[in-house]
């Protein structure tokens, strides 16, 4: 009887965003249990900040977070990240700030539970 050799190994960040990229671009079902966002660091004009994200937290669960690409756009760093559920519930929360005074704060929520991932948007008063 012969046998088989086996090599186990971590994956790459490189290999796991390109793996992550694969099962999203081609639907794969897997794909539904992942999180896909587009979140700016700095938003707004070149010369004055009006909108920043101030924080993305897991408050509930476990999820690993994969950030896919990194990029500036008109004079914004944008991040595309995976959040790939670990445990059921997960809950995300996510806050962005902004500098005028008569704009609200938001905070949005992402909650992944058997159904799949749902989200919320709430305005915060401001301190």
């Amino acid at each position: 009887m012969s046998q088989i050799q086996t090599q186990t190994r971590e994956l790459t960040e490189e290999e796991t965003v390109k793996l992550i990229r694969k099962v999203i671009e081609e639907g794969k079902e897997e794909a539904v249990y992942i999180l896909t966002l587009e979140l700016r660091n700095r938003w707004s004009g070149c010369g004055y900040l009006y909108l920043y994200r101030e924080s993305l937290e897991v408050l509930e669960g476990n999820a690993d977070i994969v950030t896919l690409s990194r990029s500036e756009f008109n004079c914004s760093e944008v991040e595309e990240l995976a959040i790939i559920p670990k445990t059921l519930p997960v809950l995300i929360k996510v806050v962005y700030r902004d500098e005028d005074p008569e704009v609200s704060d938001t905070v949005t929520y992402y909650v992944f539970t058997s159904d799949g991932w749902k989200s919320i948007k709430v305005s915060l008063p401001k301190p």
